[in-house]
C-alpha cells in the first residue's frame, strides 16, 4: 500500500547528510511513496532548534527548496515552510515566498510559544489565505517545562480550531508524549483539526482509539525522526482496508493540495 508521510523532517546541514540519506532510503523500502518535509533551521547550529531566528528558519526553507529541486528519486519529496511566529513579519514574508516561490505545500510552526498565544494568529491567517495546512509541533501535557521549547498541548490545538474554523490544523505526533487519550478528548469536537500518527510512543492501540474518538477521515500518517517505529505501528494497527487506506495516504491528498502519492 502506498504510503504519504505528512510529518518529515531533512536536515540538508554539513555533517548529516548520512542521516538524510538514511532517511530517503528507509522511506522507499518500507513503501513511503512521497514525504511532507520541513527543515529546522540550522538544528540548533546557531539558535536553538525549537526557537529559530529568521536568518536560520529562512536559509533552512530555501535549503529543503533547492533540494527538492534537484531531488528527481522515490520518495517524491514536498516541503512545509517552517516558521517561528515570534518573529511575525519575516514569518508572514517567508510564507508568500514558500508558498509562491517555492511550491511548498504547508507550514510548520516549531515550538518559542504555545499555538493559543496572539502571535500565532497571523501566521494562521496567512496559511488561510493559501488555503494550506499548519502542521503544529504539540506535546500532550502541561504544565511540563522541555529544555529549549514551549510547545504547545492539544488544549491549545483545540483553542485555535475553535477561532479558526477554516483553519486546516495538524497536531503533529499522537505519540510523541504525554496523555494521548486526553489530547484526542480535547480535539474531538473540532472537525478542522487533524492529527499524525508519529512519535516515539507507540502504545497498543493509539491509533485504533484516535480514529474512534476523532474519525478516520482526521488522522494522518506521519513518522516525524522515527521512520520504523512510524511504520511499525501502523501496520499493526487493527484497521478496515478502506481505514488503512485513508490514513495512509487518502486524508493527505484530500487535506494538500498539490500532493500526489
Amino acid at each position: 500500500m502506498k504510503l504519504i508521510d505528512v510529518h518529515a523532517h531533512l536536515y540538508l546541514i554539513e555533517g548529516r547528510e548520512e542521516e538524510d540519506r538514511w532517511r530517503l532510503e528507509f522511506s522507499k523500502k518500507y513503501g513511503i511513496s512521497a514525504i511532507i518535509a520541513s527543515v529546522l533551521g540550522s538544528w540548533g547550529k546557531r539558535t536553538p532548534t525549537y526557537f529559530p531566528n529568521p536568518e536560520d528558519f529562512i536559509s533552512g526553507n530555501k535549503r529543503l527548496w533547492k533540494f527538492i529541486n534537484t531531488h528527481k528519486n522515490s520518495p517524491k519529496v514536498y516541503g512545509y515552510v517552517a516558521v517561528n511566529q515570534v518573529f511575525t513579519r519575516e514569518s508572514i514574508e517567508e510564507i508568500e515566498r514558500g508558498i509562491e516561490i517555492y511550491g511548498f505545500v504547508g507550514v510548520k510552526l516549531v515550538a518559542p510559544v504555545p499555538c493559543s498565544d496572539p502571535s500565532t494568529f497571523p501566521i494562521v491567517e496567512k496559511a488561510m489565505e493559501y488555503n494550506v495546512p499548519i502542521l503544529i509541533h504539540t506535546f500532550h501535557k502541561k504544565p511540563q517545562k522541555l529544555w529549549g521549547q514551549n510547545p504547545s498541548d492539544s488544549s491549545d490545538i483545540a483553542k485555535l480550531a475553535k477561532k479558526y474554523p477554516e483553519a486546516k490544523i495538524i497536531m503533529a505526533h499522537i505519540g510523541g508524549g504525554g496523555d494521548w487519550e486526553y489530547a484526542l478528548k480535547a480535539i474531538k469536537d473540532y472537525d478542522n483539526a487533524f492529527l499524525d500518527t508519529s512519535g516515539s510512543g507507540c502504545d497498543r492501540g493509539m491509533i485504533e482509539k484516535a480514529i474512534r474518538v476523532v474519525g478516520e477521515d482526521r488522522v494522518l500518517f506521519g513518522t516525524d525522526l522515527n521512520i520504523t517505529t512510524g511504520i511499525a505501528k501502523f501496520n499493526e494497527a487493527r484497521l478496515s482496508g478502506s481505514q488503512r487506506e485513508k490514513i495512509a495516504w487518502k486524508n493527505a491528498m484530500n487535506i494538500f493540495g498539490g500532493v500526489e502519492s
